[in-house]
């Protein structure tokens, strides 16, 4: 079972932007995701991308984690699609 949980790992303020757009777009379109945005560089952005394994040259990320913490699915850099098919997989998966 999912919680659908989906922490965002951004580099900079025009990420942290894209990912509040695309965050307000799936709690839209899927009211009951849990969506955090966290800078890299903070303490709680740390702790995601140590613990996923999630390097440098991956970032920014998308994940999706299951409630026993395991990853569903992680996007990175440029691959990380958009609103719409985040939502989609959430419901579908979850």
């Amino acid at each position: 079972e999912l919680t659908g949980l989906v922490p965002f790992l951004y580099t900079s303020v025009t990420s942290q932007q894209d990912f509040a757009r695309t965050a307000d777009a799936i709690k839209a379109s899927y009211p009951g995701a849990q969506i955090y945005s966290l800078d890299v560089k903070s303490a709680d952005g740390e702790k995601v991308r140590d613990f996923y394994d999630i390097s440098p040259d991956q970032l920014p990320a998308a994940l999706i984690v299951r409630n026993d913490d395991q990853l569903a699915a992680s996007y990175s850099s440029t691959a990380i699609p958009s609103a719409e098919q985040l939502a989609y997989e959430l419901k579908s998966i979850g």
